[in-house]
C-alpha cells in the first residue's frame, strides 16, 4: 500500500503559490464569489480568499481549483468555533 498524503486521506485543504502567478487550491468545498481582482472558496474550517489582478480560474473541479493572474495576497479566514 502506498503512502497517501494527510491533506488527502483527512480531506484538509492545501494551497500551493507559484511564483506570484498561479495557485492550486485543492480540498475546497465550492466557490463563493468570483471577481478579477477577489476570488473567495469555501474551505472546511473557513474562507480562502485570493486577491490580484487580472485573476481567472483555469481549472475548476469538485475538489481543486487553479486560479493564474497577479497573485497579491493568499488569506485564510477559519470559522470561529
Amino acid at each position: 500500500m502506498g503512502f497517501i498524503p494527510e491533506e488527502i486521506s483527512k480531506g484538509k485543504m492545501r494551497v500551493v503559490l507559484l511564483a506570484g502567478e498561479k495557485v492550486l487550491v485543492e480540498q475546497h468545498r465550492g466557490l463563493i464569489g468570483y471577481e478579477t481582482e477577489q476570488i473567495l472558496f469555501r474551505m472546511s474550517n473557513g474562507m480562502l480568499m485570493l486577491e490580484g489582478q487580472q485573476m481567472v480560474i483555469t481549472s475548476f473541479g469538485a475538489f481543486d481549483a487553479v486560479v493564474e493572474g497577479k497573485i497579491r495576497c493568499v488569506r485564510l479566514e477559519e470559522d470561529e468555533e
